[in-house]
């Protein structure tokens, strides 16, 4: 007879644990945030399937040392994204993490990391050459064209010589 209790219990049971698991199944099984570099000095970071409307503290910091890079207090959007571009000083930064975190929380719940390929070109910052270029090729142009006809008159004088 107790053959007959143990399939009806069963039954319940994960009947029971399909109902549960209905919220939990529900929730993104992981966030997503991701960090770019723009230009030589902006970092990009971007986040979906984050809290909705939830307000975060956005930390950039140098992943070698841990020393903050710059920091931002951003709000998700109403569909759980985040999009954000800054200014960051990257003079030599080998790997920057992102953090993610709500305020006042002493551990990130999101992070990227990022490394940096090379040194970011230098900025020009001397005088325009283009000018002085362009002059210097005019002049060895007519330099080449005085030297072939010169050698061209030689060669005629040359030539009539008995």
């Amino acid at each position: 007879m107790r053959w007959l209790r143990f399939p009806p219990v069963a039954a319940a049971v994960l009947l029971l644990g399909l109902l549960g698991a209905g919220p939990a199944a529900a929730q993104p099984d992981h966030l997503h945030a991701d960090l770019s570099l723009v230009a030589c000095d902006t970092l990009q970071a971007t986040g979906f399937e984050l809290p909705a409307g939830t307000k975060l503290d956005l930390r950039f910091e140098n992943a070698a040392s841990g020393a903050a890079l710059h920091q931002a207090a951003i709000t998700t959007g109403a569909d759980g994204t985040i999009a954000l571009k800054a200014k960051v000083p990257l003079t030599g930064v080998k790997a920057v993490r992102m953090e993610l975190a709500r305020p006042g929380a002493a551990k990130p719940f999101v992070f990227s990391e990022m490394s940096i390929a090379g040194n970011c070109p230098l900025p020009f910052t001397g005088p325009a050459r283009a000018p002085g270029l362009a002059g210097l090729a005019v002049c060895l142009l007519v330099a080449g064209a005085v030297l072939v006809r010169m050698s061209a008159t030689r060669g005629r004088r040359r030539a009539a010589r008995p």
